[in-house]
């Protein structure tokens, strides 16, 4: 299986998973808001993994149902699957790596056009500071 940033997967390399990383970047990270995302970002040293690991937090406190928070995060996953080679190319060309945790705060499950608008504008806002 091909797991290079090109391929169009989303691995376990890829997924930001230990509790210790999580309390870092949510201690440490720098965050925005972009509709109906909280971003909190962290630049992180160089490692054999991948150059951008992601967290997906759906909040219990915003959409009660399980059924409708999976839901928006598979929709989530998928929006980033499909638009993730820009930020690994510009990363990897400037040997970077980012810890990424997307907070939904929407009250509603959106349909994937509005996710995918929106998870393409934070992607553009980080491109945009990595390239300065």
């Amino acid at each position: 299986m091909d797991t290079s940033p090109n391929s169009l997967t989303f691995p376990k390399t890829q997924k930001l998973c230990h509790r210790k990383d999580i309390d870092l970047l949510f201690e440490n990270g720098d965050s925005f808001f972009t509709h109906p995302f909280k971003v909190v970002i962290k630049e992180t040293e160089r490692t054999d993994e991948s150059a951008v690991r992601l967290l997906i937090s759906v909040p219990k406190k915003n959409l009660r149902s399980s059924v409708d928070r999976n839901r928006v995060k598979r929709l989530i996953r998928e929006a980033y699957r499909l638009n993730k080679q820009l930020l690994f190319q510009l990363l990897q060309e400037k040997d970077k790596c980012l810890q990424i945790a997307l907070v939904y705060t929407g009250k509603q499950v959106p349909d994937f056009q509005p996710i995918e608008k929106s998870l393409l504008k934070i992607l553009d806002k980080l491109i945009q500071q990595y390239k300065s």
